[in-house]
Parts: structure tokens; sequence; C-alpha cells
């Protein structure tokens, strides 16, 4: 039974298999301290977003304002739903 190396040439297929899987490992030597910081880093040390802010964000940078109409008659509907079940149901009622 003949040893297997990696220095056999009867294996040289895997040597770059290796080689490939240790340079998508990240290197932590080279993560300097001091480098600049990226804005994904930077952002993270912030506050977190409330859920309007987090709409908010979402309806601006996607340039999804279409999604305002809905949001605000899916918000009327869950008020009315939230009302329906206290005293003021009767006044509700007269609005349909």
């Amino acid at each position: 039974m003949s040893r297997v190396t990696f220095d056999n040439p009867k294996v040289g297929y895997v040597q770059p298999l290796i080689k490939m899987r240790f340079d998508v490992v990240p290197n932590h030597e080279d993560n300097d301290r001091n480098s600049p910081r990226t804005e994904f880093e930077e952002a993270s040390d912030g506050q977190p977003l409330s859920l309007l802010q987090e709409f908010w964000v979402l309806i601006t940078e996607n340039k999804a304002w279409w999604m305002i109409p809905i949001l605000l008659v899916l918000s009327l509907v869950g008020v009315l739903l939230a009302f329906a079940s206290t005293g003021a149901a009767p006044f509700i009622y007269t609005l349909f």
C-alpha cells in the first residue's frame, strides 16, 4: 500500500482543490484595525430603525411610491377593526 501525500504526482488534482479552499477562507491577519471602515460597517454601529423608519427607507430606496396608498388603506382598515370592538362600533357601522 503506498502512502498518499500532497507531493505525490498521482493525486496532483487534490492540491489545487486544497489551495482553492484556503484562498476562500478570509485571512484575518490582513484585517488592519486602522483600515477605513465601509459604509456597511459604519451603519452597523448606528441605532436600529423603527418600523415606520424601515418602511420609509424601503419606499425611498426602492422608489416604491405606489406602496404609500396601499399602506394607508391597510392601516385605516386596521384602525377601523380596532375601533369596531370598542364603544365606537355603532358610529363606525354608520359609515358603511
